[in-house]
C-alpha cells in the first residue's frame, strides 16, 4: 500500500481510507483464494498537512483534520467535499459524539463542539491548560482528555503529572479522573473502564540518550495501577496505544515496528517488523489491522500475526 500516515476501516471491512500528508483515499476490499485484493475507489485533497482521519458513527462521513487544527469533511461514498471548518490551532484527532457533533480539541486549551453536517460550532470554551490528547470509549458517550499541568510559580519547581479528565458534551464540563501522568500517548479501553498510557522511563539508572518505552494500564475509577511494563531500548515507542476491540490485545507503533501486548500481563505476543510505524487500525470485528506506516504500509489478518 505504499505511504499511509493514518487510516480506519468502513465498518463492515469491505473498504479502507487511508491518508497520506495532503490526500485521502478510499480502497475497496476483497478476499479472494486468501489473498487480499485492493482497488481504489477516489482520492481526494481536501487539506494540506494532514494530521488525522476519522470515521463517523454511520460510515457515511470522514472527518480530516491538518497541523492547524482545520477540519474538513468528506462523503465516505464519493470523497465530495462537504465542508470546512478554520483552524483552531494544533491538537489530536476529533472525537465523533455521534452522526451530528464532533469533539474537537487544541493543545493550547480550546475545546470546541463541531455540527458535523455543517462545519459551524455549536459551543466553544477555553481552559487554562494544555490538552494532549483526547479519547473517548466505544459507545463515544464517555469522552476524555489529557490535561496538562499550569506552569509552575518557579522555574525551581517540579511540572506536576498531567491528569486525565472527563468531559460533559452539553455544557463542557470538565472532571478529573483519579488518573495521573496521563500523557499525549494514552488511549480509552472500548469500554471505558481502563486507560492504556504509553510513556519513556526517567529513572535516574538510564542515562538521556538511553531512556527506555514503557507502558501502564490504569483503571479509570480509582486509578490504580493494574499492569505497568517497561520495553526494552529497541522497542521505545513515540506514538499512543492502540487497544483491540475486544480489549484482549494493545498494539503499539515501536521503533522496530508493530508490537503487540496481551492487554493483562502486558507481555509480548508478536512483533510484526516494519520501519517507521504509525499507528495501527483494527477493523470494527477484530478480524482486520491496518499496519500504517511511512513506508510499506499492509493490512493483515490478525490471526496470521498470530499463526
Amino acid at each position: 500500500m505504499g505511504v499511509v500516515f493514518d487510516g480506519v476501516f468502513a465498518h463492515d471491512a469491505e473498504a479502507v481510507f487511508t491518508s497520506q500528508e495532503h490526500s485521502v483515499s478510499s480502497v475497496s476490499l476483497e478476499w479472494k483464494g486468501g489473498r487480499l485484493r485492493s482497488q481504489k475507489n477516489w482520492t481526494a485533497k481536501p487539506l494540506k498537512h494532514i494530521s488525522s482521519l476519522t470515521i463517523s458513527p454511520s460510515g457515511l462521513t470522514l472527518l480530516v483534520s491538518d497541523t492547524s487544527g482545520g477540519l474538513a469533511a468528506l462523503s465516505a461514498v464519493t470523497g465530495e467535499d462537504l465542508w470546512q471548518a478554520g483552524p483552531i490551532g494544533e491538537g489530536s484527532a476529533p472525537v465523533w459524539i455521534n452522526d451530528k457533533l464532533v469533539l474537537h480539541t487544541s493543545w493550547g486549551g480550546h475545546i470546541q463542539l463541531v455540527d458535523a453536517e455543517t462545519g459551524g460550532t455549536v459551543n466553544s470554551t477555553t481552559i487554562g491548560f494544555r490538552i494532549h490528547n483526547t479519547g473517548s470509549d466505544k459507545t463515544r458517550q464517555q469522552l476524555f482528555f489529557a490535561r496538562g499541568a499550569p506552569p509552575p510559580a518557579s522555574s525551581s519547581e517540579a511540572l506536576p503529572p498531567d491528569v486525565l479528565c472527563r468531559l460533559e458534551p452539553q455544557d463542557l464540563g470538565v472532571t478529573e479522573t483519579p488518573v495521573s501522568q496521563a500523557n499525549a500517548k494514552f488511549a480509552v479501553s472500548p469500554s471505558g473502564t481502563t486507560v492504556a498510557i504509553a510513556y519513556q522511563v526517567t529513572s535516574p539508572e538510564f542515562t538521556v540518550a538511553n531512556r527506555p518505552s514503557a507502558i501502564r494500564v490504569v483503571d479509570i475509577a480509582t486509578g490504580q495501577t493494574i499492569a505497568d511494563q517497561i520495553l526494552p531500548f529497541e522497542l521505545r515507542t513515540y506514538r499512543q496505544a492502540v487497544w483491540s476491540p475486544d480489549e484482549a490485545m494493545i498494539c503499539l507503533s515501536t521503533k522496530a515496528g508493530h508490537l503487540f501486548l496481551d492487554a493483562k500481563s502486558l507481555d509480548q505476543r508478536a512483533l510484526v517488523e516494519r520501519p517507521y510505524a504509525c499507528e495501527p487500525k483494527f477493523s470494527n470485528d477484530g478480524k482486520l489491522i491496518l499496519l500504517a506506516a511511512w513506508s510499506n504500509a499492509c493490512i493483515m489478518p490478525i490471526a496470521t500475526i498470530f499463526a
